[in-house]
């Protein structure tokens, strides 16, 4: 009897710790995430000191700094450098804090008072091989209540970066 219930206990305690050690799937295959302004440098260009992108890589567990200095609505695909596993360790998770609200949300700009001349911060993920993209401004008011949490995750990734 005694044995038929260690045997009861070890298998349970198996049972468990193998459903805990199963790996979530990430929300995203990536989340390029980053701040920019508008404005123009000299000449009418873009000054490329306005424009700070970086690319956390869900699958392959890296972090990348995109050296195009563009906006990210003027290219398609960044051109990132390797950043070191330590900056990987500082941003990794942002992804896990994409809060639904913004996923129901078409792509574009979230704001709620839209500002032709502003510092935004711009994200941008692959889900399924879907890409979706997004802008809020920089000033939490101006972004629904709902994405204030994740507003400020993106404001502080980004300013430990830099």
């Amino acid at each position: 009897m005694r044995l038929l219930k260690l045997t009861a206990i070890l298998l349970s305690l198996s049972l468990f710790s193998a459903c805990s050690k199963e790996d979530a799937s990430p929300k995203s295959d990536y989340i390029v995430f980053g701040a920019f302004s508008y404005g123009f440098g000299d000449f009418g260009k873009f000054d490329e000191h306005r424009f700070k992108t970086y690319k956390l890589d869900n699958v392959q567990h890296q972090l990348y700094e995109d050296t195009t200095r563009t906006p990210p609505f003027l290219h398609e695909q960044g051109k990132y450098v390797l950043r070191s596993q330590a900056s990987y360790d500082q941003v990794q998770g942002l992804s896990d804090k994409i809060p639904a609200s913004l996923l129901a949300m078409p792509d574009g700009d979230v704001n709620i008072n839209a500002v032709a001349d502003a510092y935004t911060y711009y994200v941008e993920i692959q889900q399924d091989g879907q890409k979706r993209y997004w802008y809020m401004d920089s000033y939490k008011e101006n972004v629904p209540s709902s994405l204030h949490a994740f507003h400020i995750e993106v404001k502080e990734r980004i300013n430990l970066l830099r």
